[in-house]
């Protein structure tokens, strides 16, 4: 992973409280908690942080590819900051059954996104139109939230 993904995760971390995550204790299945500490002796690919996958096989020089973001159910509450143009090698990413709030964030620059899941929070306001511009999206999970309007024609 690159030091702009780590900032990035760092970025949501502290904008979703997650001093209060209920992490697994499972680490040796699940990974261990987040800790921003020293990206060079605890980079998040390769220290195993729960929630985070990385393609561990083809690694450049600048780190591993953060591909997967699963934070389901881990007490995540606020708001979402920007993901624009944050997480460029993203496939899968799942923020559902939290106590997220507010507007959905400014969501692109993620070319490969298939899989965008935020059910199950308290997120408002308009559905944004930029998941039209997500080629590879097939997963849209947006339900039970409080938004208004309809989802943009793919």
């Amino acid at each position: 992973m690159d030091y702009s993904e780590y900032l990035a995760l760092k970025e949501l971390y502290d904008a979703t409280n997650g001093d209060h995550w209920n992490w697994s204790t499972d680490y040796k299945h699940k990974g261990v908690p987040w800790v921003f500490d020293d990206f060079a002796k605890n980079n998040p690919c390769q220290a195993m942080w729960q929630g985070l996958f990385c393609d561990n096989f083809q690694c450049p020089d600048t780190g591993c590819r953060l591909f997967s973001m699963d934070l389901r159910a881990l007490n995540l509450s606020g708001t979402l900051p920007s993901f624009d143009g944050k997480f460029k090698g993203m496939l899968y990413l799942t923020l559902s059954e939290n106590n997220l709030h507010g507007h959905l964030p400014t969501i692109s620059e993620m070319p490969s996104l298939q899989t965008f899941n935020v059910s199950y929070n308290q997120l408002s306001g308009q559905i944004p139109d930029t998941f039209y511009n997500f080629k590879e999206l097939y997963l849209l999970y947006l339900s039970n939230n409080k938004f208004e309007g309809t989802v943009p024609p793919s």
